[in-house]
């Protein structure tokens, strides 16, 4: 069963648009790790990527992952990332930025696709600045990085995940730990 079966014909169907007539000869990789949710995303990319007429060839094994990304030697990495604290350049720097791209060291480069592009970095830095005094531009400048880099094939966001939490009103004192479970021990009930 797919988890997001509806994103990744969407996106399929948006790469045949804009693809050349004849894609069978297309082959290329898919690299992953084998223990992260990553890798069920590169199985179903590739998935949706064949029924279009693509070939792409998904690595997962942890050897050959970082042998091909210290080498350079892929063309799409599955991957995922939760948030610390709410903010768009946690996701933008940490994944995109050029200070992030260490090619000779491939466990340390979290920008694992080398996408350097200064104008990028400028928007990221310029948001981080603002946050605090003025989120709503911040949150402006962020989503103009997002779009140049999506524009520039450096990511493409194939899912957003969300979760909500849901109290009665005689609940109170309810807060979370640093891995978003409720704290039990501290909620009270009326």
């Amino acid at each position: 069963m797919s988890l997001f079966p509806s994103s990744w014909l969407r996106y399929a169907s948006q790469l045949r648009l804009h693809a050349q007539p004849d894609t069978s000869w297309l082959a290329f990789n898919i690299i992953s790790r084998h223990d992260d949710p990553g890798g069920v995303t590169a199985g179903q990319l590739a998935s949706a990527l064949r029924s279009i007429g693509y070939r792409p060839r998904v690595i997962t094994n942890d050897a050959q992952f970082y042998q091909r990304l210290a080498r350079g030697q892929w063309d799409i990495g599955g991957g995922d990332s939760t948030a610390d604290y709410p903010s768009p350049a946690q996701f933008l720097d940490y994944f995109l930025s050029c200070a992030n791209y260490h090619p000779g060291d491939p466990a340390d480069s979290t920008n694992g696709g080398g996408f350097c592009n200064p104008q990028f970095d400028r928007l990221v830095t310029q948001a981080e600045t603002l946050q605090p005094a003025d989120p709503a531009a911040a949150q402006d400048l962020s989503a103009k990085a997002d779009h140049l880099a999506v524009s520039q094939a450096a990511w493409v966001p194939l899912a957003n995940t969300g979760s909500a939490d849901l109290l009665s009103r005689r609940a109170g004192n309810f807060t979370l730990d640093a891995s978003s479970n409720p704290r039990i021990d501290q909620l009270w009930i009326r």
